[in-house]
This record gives structure tokens, sequence and C-alpha cells, in this order.
């Protein structure tokens, strides 16, 4: 029967091997480790997905001059600009710098999408009663302003279009919007290079983010710095370290693992076993979790070392016992182990299934998967592993169960157990209780560049207003006219928040979403105006204006000339160039999605959080509050939901489990007296060595209580059984435990050498909690149980 069951096994392993290696991917997107229907995690993707674009690179760059700086700009832009097989398109300036007759095209649109009131003002304005006013106006503007872009501006615009085409915008805004192509010194410059290619997957953009590094490398001078950050070069970073840390973390645990099995048995035999198991037992988890999801992301791959260092303990207790029974059969040591194998499994398996609970995607991915392992491991072990190992006859040497000189030591567990208990204590007393982190920098990795380039590129490329909390929203509707109709029921909202003082100001695109009630409206003026062009121009002349003042004002009438003349009635979108280059950051369609993109500016980013404008925005279906400053401040109630979803109903499942597994009053204090020691040492080494509670290690609570759990069942189940030799089974099944704990507590250890912030403190918390419930459960419960008696 048992060569049956191994040959089954073989095939299993074989089969969900090959299907979890094929069918898993890794998800390196950072969004994707938060809750789909937390506030602005939506609006964030859509904004990433719609206006980041994920195949354009930010290449930065920074000299002590501005001339060297554009020096080092123009030689990268050229080299790339060559290479056409790896860039679809290279951008140094502003489009309206680059291509300056977009903006006349702008404002031909936003005229023809504008108000109809405010064009009909344009035209009493430019009847042949007013116009000499009006341009007398403009001059006596001109000469007495003292701001220069506004003088610029207006000396190309004497009729005054682009104020039309503006209007209803804050001009404070203007002001504010910044550069994101230069500094105001010009010693930091950016560049948005375009693939010219799809970057499907983490690996494609590193092979192409690296054929970029290797053009730009000889393009400047050893005192300029280059910097890459945007969506290619997180893809790269950060997938290429996930799968870096993960292969690291589960070959370090490997390595462990083996190491300690050797100095406790001395034995290659059992040795090959066990990791052979280990691994059929990785591989039939991967097989299950392909089915099952498909993808993992960086957190939930953290399964893998986690079990690495779990399952083994099923094997090794199971040794432990066969050594001490040299002469029974598999059945009789299989009667003697499966109670503590089957309940410590069972309930290890229930707590990290209870993380399933949690709100995070990627932390309830990593409690599924680890409790579908530990189940899978303690099959493999004990029905797979340690027939086998009896079979073969894998003696060790490791573990002595002599009980000579136990006297000697006797007060060791006791005394140990107060100098922990009063230094705990006095840790807490002086440090506290650990803090909490609440920010969204927990899922971030700890060391990437892409995001100290995006850091630097925020803080040279910024509003002149430093302190203001700028909000982007997305609006986003399947047709223009639900498009139109958001932008209508939420501009009315902000115009009360305006009027309130609860915002400084905000701009949504009204004016550039297609309208066709207005566009049809607007084109009868647009006509009457095209007609009197002659009239109006002769007059601009008149009033001292030159030719080129009128470059702007004639291209613009050229392009209304055009739309007049088609009698289509379409609904008209802006020009192709313009969505690629003017407005590639504030519009977006495609068959059957329509989107926008405005802000609301805060006089801070504390105003984020409890924003009642913003509570009222997210009631409009369409309506995206995005960015990560407003994802920080949704994050911050994530902790208390956390608890009271997964720690409050995996704590209540223990003490059933306690009560069901137990049932002795003795046994349930001792346990519960683990339990809390173990948690009191938890927070003790937490405050000692600085580590936060955050959303993601929040999590280790109901599994260190899971852990602590299994510890105390084997234990108490090893003293149940031989209680008339309670001191040699507590050395010798203290010393398996021991292994197994040390183990396990490396194998999260492990999670703290990831690149993941999130991970990190999940791994240090994990591996402190783990080893406190392994020195009090096999040192000073046998003691407990004891002098207890």
């Amino acid at each position: 029967m048992l060569r049956v069951l191994h040959v089954g096994l073989v095939l299993l392993t074989i089969v969900l091997g090959a299907v979890g290696i094929s069918r898993l991917s890794y998800d390196v997107d950072v969004l994707d480790l938060l809750p789909k229907d937390l506030g602005g995690v939506k609006g964030t993707m859509l904004m990433r997905e719609l206006y980041e674009r994920p195949d354009q690179l930010i290449v930065t760059i920074e000299s002590p001059t501005s001339e060297q700086a554009s020096t080092a700009v123009e030689a990268i832009e050229a080299a790339l600009s060559k290479q056409t097989d790896l860039v679809k398109h290279v951008q140094s300036k502003a489009a309206w710098e680059s291509h300056p007759e977009q903006f006349s095209s702008l404002a031909a649109y936003a005229l023809l999408n504008a108000q109809p009131e405010r064009l009909k003002k344009l035209e009493d304005a430019l009847s042949p009663s007013k116009i000499a006013g009006t341009l007398q106006a403009k001059l006596e503007n001109l000469a007495t302003s003292l701001d220069t872009a506004e003088v610029m501006l207006g000396a190309n615009d004497p009729l005054g279009l682009i104020d039309t085409a503006k209007a209803g915008v804050d001009p404070s805004l203007m002001k504010q919007g910044g550069n994101e192509y230069a500094s105001a010194d010009g010693t930091f410059r950016v560049l948005y290079v375009d693939a010219a290619y799809s970057l499907k997957s983490y690996r494609t953009s590193n092979a192409w983010v690296q054929k970029v590094k290797d053009i730009v490398a000889p393009g400047h001078d050893v005192t300029t710095a280059v910097s890459y950050t945007g969506t290619p070069a997180f893809q790269s970073e950060i997938g290429t370290g996930m799968e870096s840390d993960m292969s690291q973390s589960i070959g370090g645990i490997t390595l462990v693992v083996g190491v300690l099995f050797w100095l406790l048995h001395r034995s290659i035999r059992p040795l090959f076993l066990i990791m052979l198991s280990l691994l059929a037992s990785g591989l039939i988890t991967l097989g299950v979790a392909g089915l099952l999801f498909g993808s993992l992301n960086v957190m939930s791959m953290g399964f893998a070392a986690i079990l690495m260092g779990m399952i083994e303990d099923f094997g090794v207790v199971g040794l432990h016992e066969s050594l001490n029974h040299p002469k029974a059969n598999f059945a009789e040591v299989h009667r003697r182990v499966f109670p503590s194998v089957f309940w410590s499994a069972f309930t290890s398996a229930l707590v990290f299934a209870s993380l399933g609970l949690s709100v995070m995607p990627g932390i309830a991915q990593m409690g599924i998967l680890t409790a579908i392992g530990i189940l899978v491991g303690a099959g493999v072990m004990l029905y797979g592993f340690l027939p086998v190992a009896m079979r073969w006859n894998a003696t060790t040497r490791g573990i002595s169960h002599s009980s000579a000189g136990s006297n000697r030591f006797a007060h060791l567990p006791a005394l140990s157990a107060a100098v922990l208990l009063i230094g705990s204590l006095a840790i807490l007393f002086t440090k506290g209780l650990p803090s909490t982190n609440h920010g969204s920098n927990v899922l971030r990795p700890e060391h990437c560049e892409a995001f100290e380039a995006l850091n630097r590129f925020q803080d040279r490329i910024k509003p002149q207003d430093q302190n203001a909390g700028w909000l982007p929203v997305i609006l986003n509707e399947k047709t223009e006219a639900s498009l139109a109709a958001v932008v209508a029921r939420a501009q009315p909202l902000l115009e009360k928040a305006k009027r309130e003082g609860l915002i400084k100001s905000f701009y949504l695109p009204e004016a550039l979403i297609p309208d066709p009630a207005r566009q049809k409206e607007n084109l009868t003026t647009l006509a009457n105006l095209t007609r009197d062009r002659d009239r109006i121009f002769a007059a601009t002349a008149e009033a001292g204006f030159n030719d080129d003042a009128l470059h702007l004002s004639k291209a613009v009438f050229a392009e209304w000339s055009k739309w007049i003349a088609k009698t289509d009635g379409a609904v008209r979108w802006p020009d192709a160039v313009l969505m690629e280059g003017m407005l590639g950051k504030m519009l977006h369609f495609s068959q059957g999605s329509f989107s926008a993109a405005g802000f609301v500016l805060f006089s801070s980013s504390k105003d984020l959080e409890d924003s009642p404008v913003l509570a009222e925005l997210e009631k409009i279906s369409g309506v995206h509050p995005a960015g990560w400053d407003y994802l920080t401040a949704k994050l911050k109630p994530l902790i208390r939901q956390e608890v009271l979803r997964v720690c409050v109903p995996a704590g209540v499942v223990l003490l059933v489990l306690l009560l069901f597994v137990f049932r002795n009053a003795r046994e349930i204090a001792i346990v519960l007296g683990s339990l809390t020691f173990s948690g009191l040492l938890l927070l003790a080494g937490m405050s000692l060595f600085g580590i936060q509670w955050n959303f993601v290690n929040i999590g280790i609570v109901p599994l260190c209580l899971g852990l602590g759990l299994d510890f105390n069942i084997h234990m108490i189940y090893s003293l149940r059984r031989l209680a008339t030799e309670q001191e040699a089974d507590a050395q010798g099944i203290g010393k398996a435990l021991a292994y197994c704990g040390l183990s396990t507590g490396l194998g999260f250890g492990a999670l703290a050498m990831s690149g993941n912030v999130g991970l990190i403190t999940f791994g240090q918390c994990s591996m402190i909690g783990v080893l406190a419930t392994l020195y009090v459960a096999a040192f000073v419960v046998p003691s407990a149980w004891a002098k207890w008696r």
C-alpha cells in the first residue's frame, strides 16, 4: 500500500510541479498589494495605465551648471534618437516649445468646445463697434503688466483667444504647475523616452532599460548624474530584485535547514530524504497555487521561505519517535505521532488560512498558500518521508536522551524565564510599546534606484507652492456624453468647496471634453467670426500689432475653417498630435473608455485625511481620486481593520482549538501562559530593535499564536505519552523542537533579506516571535509541567 502511495506521490509531484511552474508568473505591481476597493487604488491604477505611459522611461540629468546639463541632454537625446529600433520617441522640451504649432490647435479646439456664452462674449468683443476698444485695452495691459509670461503670451494673442479658452481656470494654477522638463535653475533636466515596442514583462523591461543605459552612459561627463525612473525602471528593478531575493532566501533557508539537520542528526540519508520531501511539498503547493491563482505577487511568494522552515518539523518529530522506539514498525510509530502531527498541521493551517481574511491581497494569498503547503507537507512527511526513512534504517546520532547531569541545570529554564520577563518589562517600560507605521512606504523596496530617482525628480521639479497638497482626479466613463455629465456633477461640488475654504483651487478639463451640444452651437459663432476675419485682422494691424503677433490667431482661424467646411456633424476630439503631446496627460479615449485627468489643490497634504470633499467626490460614479498621497491617507485605518478582520477571528479560533485539543485545566493554563509570555517577548524585541507595526506585519500575530500552539502541542503530547520519563522525553523532544523552531524562525527570517520593506519587517517580527515561542515551548513548558503536577 505504501509503495503505491509513494508512486502516486512522485507522479503528483511531477504533474503539479510542472503545472505550477508553467502557470505562475511574478506580479511586481505595488498597487496589486493593496485592496481593490481601497479609496485611491482604482484612480491611481487608471492614472498610471492611461496617463503615465507604461512604456515610457524617465531619464533625469543633474549637473553642477545649467550649461553642462543642457549639453548632456542634447548628447543623450541625439544618441537615443538614432536607435529607432529601440526608441520610438525622445522628448526634452514641453510640447509648446518643441512643437509650438500644437498650441494654436489646442486653442482652436478649446474654443470650439467652450461654454457658448464665453464664445459669445469673444464675438461681441471683436464686433465692429467694440474691437478698437478691445485692442486698446490689450495694449495698455501689455504696457503696464509686470508678469513676463503674461506679456509674452499677450503680445502673440491680441484678440484674446487664449484668454477665452482658459476662462474659468484659477490664474494661480497657471503659476503652480511648474516645468516637468527642467528645474528653475536649469541644473536638473528630464528626458522622456518611449520604447519602440511594448514592454510586456519585467524581463522585457529590464533588457530594454539596460540597452538604454548602455547608450546613455557615454553621453555625459563624470560630473553629471543620470538616473532612471518610470514604469519600465520600476518593473525592471523590482521584478529582477524579487526574483533574486526569493532565490536567495529559499536557497539560504534550504542550506540552513540542511546544516541544522546535520548538526542534530549527523546522518546523510535522512538529510537527503527530508530535502527531497521539502522539494516535493513545495512543487505540489506551487501546482495548487497555479490552479487557484495563476499569478503570485511579491508578498505571497514569501510562503516558499516559510514552508521550508515549517513542514520539516513533522518529519523530524516522526523520526525522533522512531529512534526512541527502534523496534516499532511504521504503523506503531504512526499511531504515536499522528495525533500531534494532525493537530499541529490542522491548527497551523487554520491560523494561516485566517490570513485569507486580510484586506491585503498579498498577505491573504500568502496565508492561503502556506495553509495548503502545511497540510501537503504534513502528508508528505508522514506518509512519504517517515516510512522511507524507517525502511532505509536512517539512524541518527545527534539527539541524546540521557538525563545525566540534568539535575545540575534543572533550574535554568525558570531562571532564564525570570531574567527574560524582567528584561522585557524593563524594555517596554523604558521604550514603550512598538509604534505604528501607517504609511505606504512599506509596499516599496527598501533600496530602489527608481524610487530614489522619482523622489529626486519630485523634489527638483516642483510647483511653486511647496506646501500644496496636489491630488490628481481621474474621470472615467464609457461615452463622451457620460464623461461630460460626470464633470457637470463634480464641478459645482468643487466650486462650493472652494468658496467654503475646504480646498484652495481645482481644475477639471471641462473645455477639453467633447460636448456635442456645445460644439454644434459654437460652430455657428465660429463661422461668424471666420467670415469677419479680414476685418478683424485689419483692425488689429491698425491698432499697432505687427504680422508676427497675428501668427497664432491666423492659425486658430485656419483650424476653424477646416471644421466649418465639414458637414458630417461628428463629435470632434483633439487632433492625434495633441493627444500624443500636450494633452497626453489630460485626455484619453479608446473603444468604450473615455477619461480625463484633473486635480484638486489643498493647502497641505494633511488635508487629504478624512476630507469631506473627497468623500463626496467618491460618491460620484466615474470620479476617482488618485495618487500616493491620497493612498497613504486611506491606508491609516487599515491596521485597525486588519486587527478586526484577522487577529480577532484567529484568536477566537485558537481559544476554541485550545479547549478542544487539551481539555485539561492545567494544560490549558500552561499553554495560555506560554503564548502570553511569547507575545511579551515579541513586543519587547520589536521595541528593542525599533521595528514598527504596519499593515503587512500585523499578520504575524495570528501566525505566532498558531506556531506557539503548534510547538506546545508537540511538547505536551510527548510529555503525555512518556509521563513516566518526563525529563528524558522533554530533553529529546525539546532538541527536536529546537531544530524545528530554529529552522522555522530562520525560514521567516529569510524574508528579512528581501528587498521589500513590508516583507523585511514581516520577516523580522516573525523570526523574533517564532524564536520566542520556541524557547518558551521547548524549555519553559517542560519545567512548568514538571513542577505543576
